[in-house]
């Protein structure tokens, strides 16, 4: 739909365009040029009206890297998207704009409206950044690492749980915990086991428990799981943190252990009871004796 603007008209819409807290520019769709700027445009740009009007709009609005100028795409509205504003500095503000086709003072135009959008890209940055390091601490734990939703679905796993369970995140990527740590079909607490995870969401405080987990190859591994909660700003936990930590070789060590222990007292007993059955041997070579003398005496 095509406004048209007269220049009776033009007048009035200049201060309505100069009230609103949006950057407006309105470009000559033959020549390119901007034919109309609004206050908080030109406040962005850094420029006055005169060094603004009459220029070539790809000198402070950048063409989108890829698809068409919409300068030059009239026969349609154009949907919002992201672009970059050049300020009279050469500084490149990123903005949120949209266009539509306008007629204004008799010639066929293109009205673009856009806002500043620094503030939320750079915390969008900060948000990246931040994952980033968040991740990068993960991948450098040497514990298993794992962020379970309140559906027991692994939305997060790090490369020390991935060699836990010789798995990649990819495969592992929206399954269920027990899935993937009991090779089950059903949760690890309807079938006996102590849920740390359940009870991190029920209390919304950690909890420690000890699971023997299955790898790829059904392989026994038994980990020390330790579950933290994550909340959201009404403090409701959404999610739960799990660090498991592989305690395979201890247990295979206690294992041996007692079963070297177990093979000692066994050996003990039995040189224990040959000890014994040694003294009775004595005694009873010693009564044959003392009855051999008696009878030698006689």
């Amino acid at each position: 739909m095509k406004f048209n603007i007269t220049d009776k008209g033009e007048a009035s819409l200049r201060a309505v365009l100069d009230a609103v807290h949006v950057g407006i520019l309105v470009i000559d769709s033959r020549s390119h040029e901007i034919v109309e700027a609004n206050d908080f445009a030109l406040g962005l740009i850094g420029g006055r009206k005169d060094q603004v009007t009459g220029r070539i709009c790809h000198g402070f609005v950048c063409p989108a890297e890829t698809g068409k100028c919409p300068v030059t795409d009239l026969g349609r509205n154009m949907d919002l998207s992201e672009r970059e504003l050049i300020d009279t500095t050469g500084r490149q503000i990123p903005i949120l704009k949209s266009a539509a086709p306008i007629m204004w003072g008799g010639r066929p135009c293109l009205i673009e409206s856009f806002i500043d959008i620094t503030v939320p890209k750079r915390a969008e940055s900060a948000l990246k950044e931040s994952e980033a390091k968040f991740r990068s601490i993960l991948e450098g734990m040497g514990e298993g690492v794992v962020v379970v939703d309140r559906d027991y679905r692994i939305t997060l796993a790090n490369r020390g749980y991935c060699s836990q369970v010789r798995m990649t995140a990819e495969e592992m990527a929206g399954r269920h915990c027990f899935e993937i740590s009991h090779r089950s079909s059903r949760p690890c607490f309807e079938t006996g086991e102590e849920c740390s995870v359940k009870m991190t969401f029920e209390t919304g405080s950690s909890h420690k428990v000890m699971h023997t987990h299955k790898d790829k190859d059904n392989r026994a591994v038994y980990v020390e799981v330790i579950s933290y909660p994550l909340k959201d700003p009404d403090g409701k936990v959404v999610s739960a943190i799990e660090v498991l930590t592989d305690i395979t070789g201890r247990v295979t060590l206690e294992d041996d252990l007692r079963g070297k222990v177990k093979e000692l007292e066994e050996f003990y007993d039995m040189a224990v009871g040959r000890e014994l059955r040694m003294v009775e041997l004595k005694e009873e070579l010693q009564k044959l004796k003392e009855e051999l003398g008696r009878y030698k005496k006689r």
